[in-house]
């Protein structure tokens, strides 16, 4: 668990068990830093969309739109159940 980046505040959980879908791999560079894969994008809120490499933040450039509107051959609107 983490807060987001962006600043705005929000708690992120992500699963590091395979067995769950999705889920997320963390590796350790060298200096002991985090690299966090696939990358993050939330789907409410701030919509913040980034990777972690090395302990930093790296932003996609749809951050802050909402994955089903970004990029809706991938993705679709959790709001349809």
């Amino acid at each position: 668990m983490f807060r987001c980046p962006c600043g705005c505040g929000t708690v992120i959980s992500l699963s590091l068990q395979r067995i769950h879908k999705p889920s997320w791999t963390v590796e350790k560079s060298k200096y002991g830093r985090p690299s966090l894969y696939p990358s993050v994008w939330q789907n409410k809120g701030c919509c913040s969309h980034f990777w972690i490499k090395d302990g930093r933040v790296h932003w996609c450039s749809n951050s802050g739109i909402e994955p089903w509107v970004a990029d809706p051959k991938h993705y679709a609107d959790p709001r349809i159940v």
